[in-house]
């Protein structure tokens, strides 16, 4: 089994992405086998949070799935509320690192990634 989910157009292949969906080695959660649609993705996002919770994956599980500016702004939407004036609302500018110089330099085809 792969390590990381993917994210296929038949639910029927990628229900056994899903950690502790089956199997001798971990007890189900839940009825993971039964979840289609929508409601598969959404608990494969919940069980990769929960699984990877102190690892540091949760930045690039946002950003692969095109959720991580609305997390940032939910983020700071809440902080405003418990220490106002702490911090503005604000998104992410970019999940983009900057290409190197010595790479723009060389390829004269490339552009600088929007922010840099």
């Amino acid at each position: 089994m792969s390590p990381t989910p993917r994210r296929r157009s038949d639910d029927a292949s990628a229900s056994p992405d899903l950690p502790h969906s089956g199997g001798s080695r971990c007890p189900p959660r839940g009825r993971a086998g039964a979840l289609t649609g929508q409601a598969l993705i959404d608990a494969i996002r919940l069980e990769r949070r929960r699984e990877f919770v102190f690892e540091g994956q949760r930045w690039f599980d946002l950003s692969r799935w095109d959720l991580l500016n609305d997390a940032i702004i939910a983020k700071t939407e809440e902080l405003q509320d418990v220490y106002p004036g702490e911090t503005d609302v604000h998104g992410v500018p970019s999940n983009l690192w900057p290409i190197p110089q010595s790479e723009l330099d060389i390829n004269p085809n490339l552009t600088q990634n929007p922010g840099y």
